[in-house]
């Protein structure tokens, strides 16, 4: 007997229909709504933004999303590729074959716009109530379809507001009570500003002539590419560019923000056209026994037509001795 499966509504953003987003996502739709319905957590992206950690940012490989969505592993990766240059998703980091995804600008957790609460000494007569309006003609209000937040505190759901009645109005009575709790900001990385001049660097070496721009997209996946590599020294960044540049089929002139998410794939040397890094110990020591089996051989192949030369040399010598 099978199980029946549940079904749920996810919130996609009506701006999806718009010509340009479907040109840009194309076939890879469905799999772009099942990386929304699988984002199970939001952290800040910096900027003010959400990003969606598709299952919590547990790498997963393009095999498993192709059989979750009935698609090949060829197809899965050729669309997750698509939506990351696109910059729907980011690559949060990568582990063999299996990688973490990030949802850019999701609205899956954090949509709810607080309520305004009312001092209670305010007169209802300048301030007439207006009529509700439904639903459908305010966008800025959640839809009922989708489920609010879990409440906190005694709230309703997706109701953001102070605790108690004199948090309301001590502020406004004058009366000595706690300040209201504001978001802390998160603190700006001590690297950003050495990192962004290395990238500058590097840009304007190996593209002479081309102005360095840097877009706010570029800022957002270097934040999010520092959060993920909080060890990770200038010196060591400046050799990863390095190898980037120097790799076989590089374009010098592709936009920052499409391969600084994955710029530690070159953190062990510069990549053939294949994308492998050679192992360069084993092709010197490789080269260095090649050359020497050919000395060798040649060596032997001296000896081994002197000792002829020498054997024919002698048996003629003799026939001419003994024969007279």
């Amino acid at each position: 007997m099978s199980t029946a499966r549940k079904n749920y509504v996810i919130p996609v953003s009506n701006g999806i229909l718009e010509p340009r987003h479907r040109e840009e996502i194309g076939s890879a739709i469905w799999l772009f709504l099942w990386l929304i319905d699988k984002s199970t957590k939001e952290q800040e992206d910096g900027n003010g933004g959400w990003l969606g950690l598709v299952l919590g940012g547990t790498p997963i490989t393009a095999r498993y999303v192709g059989e979750q969505i009935g698609e090949s592993e060829r197809s899965a990766r050729r669309h997750l590729k698509q939506l990351e240059d696109a910059g729907y998703i980011i690559v949060l980091e990568s582990t063999g074959e299996a990688s973490g995804y990030a949802i850019r600008k999701s609205k899956k957790f954090h949509r709810v716009k607080p309520f305004i609460v009312e001092a209670e000494n305010e007169k209802p007569e300048e301030k007439p109530e207006q009529p509700r309006p439904k639903m459908a003609d305010v966008e800025a209000e959640p839809r009922p379809e989708v489920a609010a937040p879990p409440a906190k505190n005694g709230q309703n759901p997706g109701q953001i507001c102070p605790r108690n009645k004199e948090e309301i109005t001590g502020h406004i009575q004058g009366e000595d009570s706690k300040p209201l709790r504001t978001k802390k900001r998160r603190a700006v990385d001590p690297r950003r500003i050495a990192f962004i001049d290395a990238l500058k660097r590097a840009w304007d070496f190996y593209n002479p002539g081309v102005k360095f721009e840097p877009s706010p997209a570029m800022f957002r996946n270097l934040d999010l590419f520092m959060r993920t590599k909080r060890s990770l020294e200038l010196d060591e960044f400046k050799r990863w560019l390095f190898n980037r540049f120097t790799s076989e089929g590089v374009v010098p002139s592709e936009p920052i923000e499409k391969w600084i998410g994955g710029l530690e794939k070159y953190a062990h040397g510069p990549l053939d056209r294949y994308g492998k890094t050679p192992t360069k110990s084993g092709a010197q020591n490789g080269d260095h026994s090649k050359a020497q089996q050919r000395q060798n051989n040649s060596i032997d192949a001296i000896k081994a037509a002197a000792d002829r030369l020498a054997g024919s040399a002698g048996s003629d010598s003799e026939g001419v001795f003994s024969g007279g």
